[in-house]
């Protein structure tokens, strides 16, 4: 895209060259060392783990993602400058801060089983991570995840179980073929969990579908169901 920051520009080896860097070295960050609400330095691991966000919405959204994935090229395009502000993770700056509240990990902790129980357990995963994806190596948002519920103090009390679903009316699902936060086979598995469901594919990327920037299929078929209660065929693909 022309109006990209790094339009032009040979992206993933930027990338890889800073992260490679700030494992070295971590990269000030400004704007924290001076307001104290995320870290004064950041590692490679923050620049990693930082990405899926920009990654969320391709293009901008009010209120949401300003910038789009724009936002992306604009933070290692100041991070080559040195500043890494904008991936440095925030950090608490008091008991009311949310970024002190433990409720979410904590939730998490009850409700998913992870296959990772130690150390050993987590840097085998680590080369799975970056076998598949050796750019990012796996970080994502269910990294905390795994990493947060180790040594866990209680048990598991409501995990993940088969649904059964009866008489209920028809229900559309919609999901992108390549969401970087909600994985396309979760509405494939929810879909073969709902009988009644319709699965409205979106062949493209991006969180959210209903969030697209101008016309789309897809946004136009959950409004559609929402006033109707109609769906379109089953097997339903768009490409928007």
């Amino acid at each position: 895209m022309a109006s990209c920051a790094l339009h032009g520009g040979d992206v993933p080896r930027l990338f890889d060259k800073l992260v490679a860097a700030a494992d070295r070295t971590p990269i000030p960050a400004p704007a924290c060392a001076q307001s104290g609400a995320c870290r004064p330095a950041v590692t490679g691991a923050d620049i990693r783990l930082a990405a899926q966000n920009f990654l969320l919405f391709p293009e901008p959204i009010p209120f949401i993602s300003p910038e789009g994935r724009n936002g992306l090229g604009l933070a290692l395009q100041q991070t080559e400058a040195g500043d890494a502000s904008a991936f440095s993770p925030p950090v608490a700056t008091g008991p009311s801060d949310g970024n002190a509240n433990g409720s979410q990990i904590a939730i998490e902790c009850l409700d998913w089983q992870t296959p990772v129980r130690t150390f050993d357990d987590l840097r085998r995963l680590q080369r799975l991570g970056r076998a598949v994806a050796p750019r990012l190596g796996g970080a994502s948002q269910s990294w905390t995840i795994l990493t947060g519920c180790i040594g866990w103090p209680a048990p598991v009390v409501n995990p993940p179980k088969p649904i059964v679903v009866r008489h209920a009316p028809r229900i559309l699902i919609t999901n992108a073929t390549h969401d970087p936060s909600t994985a396309y086979p979760w509405a494939l598995q929810l879909h073969r969990d709902l009988p009644s469901s319709v699965l409205v594919t979106r062949d493209g990327d991006g969180h959210t579908s209903y969030l697209a920037d101008g016309v789309s299929h897809t946004r136009d078929a959950i409004d559609s169901y929402l006033a109707t209660g109609r769906t379109p065929p089953p097997g339903t693909v768009y490409t928007d």
